[in-house]
Parts: C-alpha cells; structure tokens; sequence
C-alpha cells in the first residue's frame, strides 16, 4: 500500500524533513530494523509516531520528561541514552550498542539512525544515517 501522507506539503524545518524522510527509508531499504532517534525534546519521534510503520522507533533521551511524554506515542519506544557521555563521533557506535545489548537488534542488522549536528541542542536534528551492526 502506497502512502500518501503529506505527499504534497512543505516541510517546515529540517528536523521535519529529517523525521520524514528517516520513515520513508526505513520503510523501502532492506534488512532496516529499526530508528534510533537521539533526541532532546523529543518532537522528532513524536513527528515520525504520525507515519504508519511496522519498525520501532527508539526514543534515546536522558530526559526523564521527555520519555515519559514519548510513551504514548505509537511505535516509539522510549529509553534512557545519556549521549552527552560520549563525543559526537562515537555517540552513534554506543548508541547502536546499547541497542543490542538491549536485545533490540541483531549482528548484521542495519540500523537508521538520526540526530543533530550540535549534541544537546533542542529541535536540532539534521543528520539521518543507515547504519550497519557490527
């Protein structure tokens, strides 16, 4: 079944068209099992919650607030990541590991995986990457 959801609307900001664009890759490219969104606010999972699909999205926030707010969200699992632990080039390796060590993902899985430029910034999400794991 084809979407078209929003097919013919502007994005407001580039966190918009992250969230967006982040579903619609997850949806069509193989062997994806999930979207790790680091996030702050959490507005980006919250955006990606509107769009049917049948992959989870793993809310990873330090904010107990913010968890809470993600829980009821559909398909948004929320769990507490302290990202601000670790540099911005190592963040995406330990959040992939968290997962699996969390029994969330396998070895040979590839994992979708979005956040900002600027850790720590609010309504910053401008990176979407497909990740593999390792």
């Amino acid at each position: 079944r084809t979407s078209r959801y929003r097919l013919n609307t502007q994005f407001a900001n580039a966190e918009e068209a992250i969230a967006m664009s982040a579903i619609y890759a997850a949806n069509h490219y193989t062997n994806v099992r999930g979207i790790a969104c680091l996030t702050e606010s959490g507005s980006t999972p919250l955006l990606m919650s509107r769009l049917s699909s049948g992959l989870p999205i793993f809310a990873l926030s330090h904010h107990s607030q913010t968890l809470q707010k993600l829980c009821m969200c559909r398909g948004v699992i929320p769990l507490f990541f302290d990202a601000s632990a670790f540099d911005h080039d190592s963040v995406d390796a330990r959040a992939i590991e968290f997962l699996l060590d969390s029994g969330y993902l396998q070895k040979n899985d590839s994992m979708l995986l979005t956040k900002g430029a600027t850790m720590g910034t609010t309504g910053g999400t401008n990176i979407m990457k497909i990740l593999p794991v390792l």
